[in-house]
């Protein structure tokens, strides 16, 4: 019990490592831990207004310090993918390919035969406008450390939900 007490006291959470969040905003995402491990974009309702929250995710690949920077890049992107889906929009495309190869040779009346399979696959998001005041305010991993997350906000004032 006291040790729960602690972690409560101290804001840290057994379910995550490297937590690093503005102090802004800790309380409101060290609350509830469901909120720091679903991507996606959340509203959370705050004496001053509300906040909104988008929230993205990536596996890490390995180690290495270029995957952390690619992992930061891609959940960012996510994120704010979120809060604008939420938003404006966004259009995601897809773009499939398969090619598909089969070459028989006949050596001395023997028949060999190699299939080579290819597939491709290309995804593309475009995002229509932009949410002016969104800034990553947090970051954070996965207690097994495979799993990156990005939480960037946009403050909301008053009932309205109009732009601080």
């Amino acid at each position: 019990m006291l040790y729960i007490l602690c972690l409560v006291l101290f804001q840290e959470n057994p379910e995550f490592k490297n937590i690093r969040i503005e102090p802004e905003y800790s309380k409101l995402l060290l609350a509830n831990p469901l909120l720091m491990e679903t991507p996606g974009a959340k509203i959370i309702e705050t004496p001053k207004g509300f906040v909104l929250f988008g929230v993205g995710s990536t596996v890490l690949k390995d180690k290495s310090s270029g995957e952390k920077l690619r992992a930061e890049k891609v959940a960012t992107i996510k994120a704010r993918a979120a809060l604008l889906g939420e938003q404006k929009g966004i259009q995601v495309f897809e773009k499939k390919t398969s090619v598909e190869e089969d070459t028989i040779l006949n050596e001395k009346g023997e028949e060999k035969g190699t299939s080579v399979s290819q597939y491709t696959q290309i995804n593309e998001e475009t995002i229509s406008g932009a949410v002016k005041g969104t800034k990553v305010v947090g970051r954070w991993m996965s207690a097994d450390g495979e799993i990156f997350y990005i939480a960037v906000a946009l403050k909301l004032e008053g009932r309205k939900g109009k732009k601080e």
